[in-house]
């Protein structure tokens, strides 16, 4: 997936379940805020959509930086 086509994702409102190695996430947003989630449900981001795309999952992996380190399974 392209940034591109994530960013329009996220703009339409869309919940995304994504991969990045091991590690499986979550992305929703409540009208106010996006928030990530981690497979625990647990909060490991919230903010703006520009703090997402730049948000770092680990070092120097954001979805601005790398986006193809990241494996989108559903947007729903």
């Amino acid at each position: 997936m392209t940034l591109e086509k994530l960013i329009e994702h996220i703009r339409q409102g869309g919940e995304i379940e994504f991969e990045l190695g091991e590690a499986e996430y979550f992305h929703s947003h409540d009208g106010e805020k996006y928030h990530i989630y981690d497979k625990n449900q647990l909060v490991i981001f919230e903010g703006t959509l520009e703090e997402e795309l730049a948000f770092e999952f680990c070092e120097n992996i954001s979805f601005e930086k790398d986006i193809n380190c990241f494996c989108f399974n559903y947007i729903l």
